[in-house]
């Protein structure tokens, strides 16, 4: 099973809390003050449902971020500010992954991914 991290939209008591699938199963984590490593990361986006939520359709599942393994870090841990290329994803502004300079990352891999909060933050660009 491919280990998996998205942003939760779905109605209901995990609404926008990070979704992990793994080997042990789905868990939810609120965002506020979730902090984590991620390892051998790729980012994965279905282009067509994309562009269709770009164009006004409602959103529906259509990306995610694969990777080895998480790293839970404690609340309190402190965020390494090497990491300081920040990755995005909101089809409805863009109907695919980013960066600050908006650049398409579709299919990006990358050695180390930082969550901390909402926002996702890497270095050391794979390929």
């Amino acid at each position: 099973m491919t280990n998996r991290i998205r942003f939760h939209l779905g109605k209901g008591k995990n609404f926008m809390k990070w979704q992990v699938k793994d080997s042990n199963g789905t868990s939810y984590y609120e965002t506020n003050g979730f902090r984590a490593l991620l390892t051998s990361v790729k980012l994965v986006n279905k282009k067509a449902i994309a562009d269709k939520i770009f164009n006004g359709q409602n959103k529906t599942v259509c990306a995610w971020i694969e990777f080895d393994d998480i790293i839970i870090l404690p609340k309190d841990e402190r965020r390494d500010v090497s990491y300081n290329d920040v990755l995005k994803y909101n089809p409805k502004v863009k109907p695919y992954w980013t960066d600050d300079s908006s650049q398409n990352l579709d299919g990006k891999q990358f050695n180390i991914v930082q969550v901390v909060n909402r926002n996702l933050y890497t270095k050391n660009k794979k390929n």
